[in-house]
């Protein structure tokens, strides 16, 4: 037993009320079940908004943009409708990642588009789909499928007079 609120059981810890902190010098959590390493510690619990942006033309944000980041992992939303570039055929890119990929670890993940888009059918379509890795260390590239082994990229064209909605939850994992 130590102070008040804390209690230690053989298989718990529970604390009654208020934060568990730790001092200037402490690392984190360490979950290490087999060893004590630096892998196994947790250092780093993050929650806030982000502001995604499209590489070209201007885009409405729906509600909160938001992230949570657990050690290396961070979660993402967004939402994005009423593009100003909706006629160009380069390939639709977000910028504004709240914190950089690792490059050893490219990360793929589902999108949503309704509206009024205008994709193309095209052979082997996956999806719309993002891929962070591509375009940069802050930036979601957005890709449709493979045509001829070839990536196939989301244009701004294909958003359908600016109408397209674009909404994912992502992971992906953090250079930090």
């Amino acid at each position: 037993s130590g102070a008040e609120g804390l209690t230690l059981s053989s298989t718990d810890i529970t604390i009654a009320s208020g934060d568990l902190l730790f001092g200037t010098s402490a690392k984190g959590v360490n979950l290490g079940v087999t060893s004590n390493t630096d892998a196994n510690t947790l250092e780093d619990y993050e929650e806030g908004n982000w502001t995604p942006a499209p590489v070209q033309g201007t885009v409405t944000l729906y509600q909160n943009q938001w992230y949570v980041k657990v050690g290396q992992l961070v979660t993402c939303y967004m939402y994005l409708y009423n593009w100003s570039e909706n006629s160009s055929s380069n390939q639709v890119q977000i910028s504004g990642l709240p914190f950089a990929f690792e490059s050893a670890h490219e990360s793929y993940f589902s999108v949503a588009c309704t509206g009024t888009p205008s994709i193309p059918n095209v052979d082997q379509t996956l999806g719309p789909y993002g891929r962070i890795g591509q375009a940069g260390n802050n930036t979601i590239g957005l890709e449709i499928g493979y045509s001829a082994s070839q990536s196939v990229v989301f244009q701004y064209a294909h958003l359908g007079s600016g109408n397209g909605h674009i909404t994912a939850t992502f992971s992906y994992v953090t250079a930090s």
